[in-house]
Order: C-alpha cells, then structure tokens, then sequence
C-alpha cells in the first residue's frame, strides 16, 4: 500500500511541476501581449500625433495664404479709394 502511495504522490507532484511550468508560460505570454499592445498603442498613437502635426501645419499655411490676399485685397481697395477721391 505504501508503493501505491508513493506513486500517488509522485504522480500528483509530477501534475502540479507541470501545472505551475503552465502558469509561468501563461503568465510570460501575457506579460509580452501586453508589451505587444502597449507597443501598438503608443505606435499609433505617434502615427496619430503626425498626422495631426501635419494637418496644423497644412492649416498655418493656408492661414497664412488667406491672410496675404486679404491683406492685398485690402492694399487694392485702399489704392481705389485713395485714387478715386482725386
């Protein structure tokens, strides 16, 4: 009866070895999905920062344009007026 005992035992410490080797694997796989994701994220994230850096720039620069022909508008119809109180 001890033998089979000893082989219960053993059998039951043998599962549990394997069990926690299966935890840790798990628990390793996990850790660097989420590495992974967070590594996505932040790739995204500075893709997005981009974009939008570009799209201020884009809009500064037709701010700016606007500006130029509002400002030579205004120079044109200033010389109209000036000339036509002559």
């Amino acid at each position: 009866m001890s033998t089979a005992i000893d082989n219960f035992t053993k059998n039951l410490h043998d599962n549990l070895e394997a069990v926690e080797e299966r935890v840790k694997s798990l628990r390793e796989s996990i850790q660097s999905a989420t590495k992974k994701n967070q590594i996505e994220i932040e790739s995204q994230l500075n893709e997005a920062k981009a974009k939008l850096d570009a799209k201020e720039q884009e809009f500064d620069e037709y701010r700016a344009k606007l500006k130029a022909q509002f400002e030579e508008k205004e120079t044109e119809l200033k010389r109209c007026d000036d000339s036509g109180s002559d």
